[in-house]
């Protein structure tokens, strides 16, 4: 039987940070007129005082960012009608999401999931299973934007970063009173129901945030008995408290927990059948300040715990011979110091400091696993000329750890405004994979197929460097595009290679080693527009090339085309609000048993209307899937469904 780890949420604690950037932004006078390709549906984005993080660590207009920067807004996470960041992201341009076992995870820039870091408010998550984070953890009732920075993000965030970067923001209050209950049912017994209630009372400010997600699983096979897709039961819970001590002092604290529960069947190749029940717990708290000297110097620190608890329980209808219980629970303990200040007026200089502690127990490995990773990263934005704005940004980080060694990742940005309404920007960078434990220290037996796997702790880290060049205009009054062009190498690809034929009992014997090499690039193109008042279109194309040099051949399961589409139409003075998005993906190509099968061309389309019956109440209906896009082996994306809701506000 499956039990909680965690009885409740963890202690509350205080952060802190800061609510203004801690500097005036530089040659404006070149990009204020210049708007991002992003949602133009938010009021605030399309004014241009859009802020991010992401990039240089710190916080800046989006319009002023050396680094691109993409965002997400809250409007356009509302117009997608998903509950979770993997529906958000399933249709941005340049972005691969795709199932996987017990969620769903995503590729960018024809990278894997291994090489993605996901954040939430700058921190990292933790619980990768099968080596990606599962984006379905992450519900959209306390998201407020997301933030999406491609290519090696190494010299500022470390290990993982190889591919890029998505940075979940999350909500913060600014009301006196602030309250929202949104709730919504669907096909395949899918129920969401997701509050929060802020309030602002002088030096305090304090926000709550609620959710509850379940839904029934699918089948897309009705000839065996395993299903495609879990049915899951997820809870999730969080509290933000935040007090100004001083006028250049701010404290806040964070504290959350999510408890998920999912259940399928599995059939083995031998027929044997299972009844596969899983439960998954995450909470974490932080603490820390941000404060703010008189000359505009910043000085920021966080303390951060985080616990991910999971089980796995494989029940073998009517025998026990092949049952399996797995529990495996990670813990992260991170500090982070960052002093921002300006030099002079053409540098500005960001140096950082962090600390990460790191252990894993699971009932796979032959040991439990431990790291210590200290690091220093240090990057300065100077600014070479204000008319036409010239900046480059160079940044350097050494990593320290007690696993895999030291290690130096540099990056060189730089951004041209060639005038108002072309910008260019190009980066180059470097980045590192530390090896994961389970590559470490693996110790998995299947005696009745007659084969082992085992880690290896010589493991050597994973390397890449890469680079991006892209070209932002705006093409009209109400036309934006922009064109990336993407490269990537990485080297000491670690993978699964037979050690010996046969160990003493018979067995084969592999074990994870540093074999591999393989390339990616292509190019990223959008067009954003809005032909008339309240009508936006937004659309992208993607083409990815990539080649795993130990085979000669493509990596598995990337589509070298990849079209999206999004549009929103509300008629001036209207109630009515009516959005649709989509995705086209060209074939893929698997290999199985050495054997090449490629996958069919599919369009994935859904659409959402909204409407207001009153002020602080509106009303939803929408459609997933239209096309009922997929199948059990190579798509196993959920059938078409349809869903409907109401949201209340104050």
């Amino acid at each position: 039987m499956l039990c909680p780890r965690s009885c409740g949420l963890l202690a509350i604690a205080y952060t802190i940070t800061a609510l203004s950037t801690a500097r005036a932004d530089k040659g404006a006078t070149q990009s204020e007129a210049l708007l991002e390709p992003k949602s133009l549906s938010d009021t605030n984005e399309s004014a241009g005082e859009t802020i991010v993080v992401t990039g240089a660590r710190r916080e800046q207009t989006l319009k002023a960012a050396t680094t691109a920067t993409e965002v997400i807004g809250s409007q356009e996470i509302e117009d997608s009608g998903a509950e979770t960041l993997a529906g958000v992201l399933s249709t941005h341009p340049g972005l691969d999401v795709q199932p996987s076992f017990r969620g769903s995870e995503v590729r960018m820039q024809g990278m894997a999931s291994t090489y993605v870091l996901v954040l939430v408010d700058g921190e990292r998550a933790i619980g990768r299973i099968g080596g990606a984070i599962d984006l379905q953890r992450f519900p959209v009732e306390d998201i407020e934007r997301i933030e999406i920075v491609k290519g090696p993000s190494s010299a500022l965030y470390g290990s993982d970063a190889l591919a890029g970067v998505i940075n979940i923001i999350t909500k913060k209050n600014s009301e006196l009173l602030s309250a929202r209950l949104h709730s919504s049912m669907g096909q395949w017994g899918k129920t969401d129901l997701s509050g929060d209630l802020g309030a602002s009372l002088g030096a305090w400010t304090s926000n709550a945030s609620f959710g509850w997600h379940v839904g029934d699983g699918y089948d897309l096979d009705p000839s065996d008995l395993a299903t495609t897709a879990s049915s899951f039961d997820e809870r999730h819970l969080k509290q933000t408290l935040a007090v100004a001590i001083r006028k250049r002092l701010t404290l806040r604290a964070n504290g959350e927990y999510l408890l998920r529960d999912q259940a399928g069947i599995d059939v083995s190749g031998s027929g044997a059948v299972y009844d596969r029940t899983s439960r998954t717990e995450t909470a974490g708290a932080s603490i820390g300040f941000d404060w703010f000297s008189d000359a505009g110097a910043r000085l920021a620190a966080t303390l951060r715990y985080g616990l991910w608890h999971d089980q796995l329980l494989r029940d073998q209808r009517r025998s026990d011979a092949l049952d399996s219980f797995e529990k495996t629970e990670e813990q992260i303990g991170e500090l982070r110091v960052q002093h921002d200040r300006a030099l002079t007026p053409q540098h500005f200089l960001s140096v950082g400091l962090e600390g990460l502690v790191q252990g894993l127990t699971a009932d796979r490995l032959s040991s439990s696993g431990s790291r210590f990773r200290s690091a220093l990263f240090v990057q300065d934005e100077w600014t070479l000329s204000t008319a036409p704005y010239i900046v480059v940004s160079p940044g350097i980080r050494a990593d320290v750890d007690t696993q895999s060694g030291t290690h130096i990742t540099p990056k060189l940005a730089a951004r041209w405004d060639v005038r108002e309404e072309v910008t260019v920007r190009a980066s180059y960078g470097q980045g590192y994979r530390a090896p994961s434990f389970r590559e470490l220290l693996l110790f998995f037996e299947n005696p009745a197929v007659g084969y082992r796997v085992l880690g290896n702790e010589a493991l050597a880290p994973e390397t890449s460097h890469g680079a991006n060049a892209s070209t932002q205009a705006k093409l009209g009054k109400r036309t934006w595009g922009t064109l990336n062009v993407f490269y990537n190498d990485v080297e000491n690809l670690i993978t699964t290679d037979l050690v010996t034929d046969s160990d003493m009992d018979g067995s084969q014997v592999f074990g994870y080693v540093n074999i591999s090499s393989a390339r990616t690039g292509g190019l990223e193109s959008r067009l954003t527009a809005s032909p008339i008042e309240g009508w936006t279109v937004d659309v992208g194309y993607t083409f990815t090339d990539t080649l795993d040099r130990s085979s000669n051949r493509p990596l598995p399961g990337r589509s070298r085309h990849q079209a999206s589409a999004k549009t929103t139409y509300q008629p001036a003075g209207s109630v009515i609000r009516m959005s649709m998005r989509g995705s086209l993906y060209g074939s893929r190509v698997f290999f199985q048993n050495d054997d090449e099968v490629s996958s069919s061309p599919y369009a994935d389309l859904s659409g959402r209307i909204a409407g207001e019956l009153a002020p602080f109440l509106s009303v939803f209906a929408g459609v997933e899937n239209v096309l009922g896009a997929g199948d059990a082996t190579l798509l196993p994306i959920a059938p078409r469904s349809f869903y409907g809701g109401m949201t209340a506000r104050y």
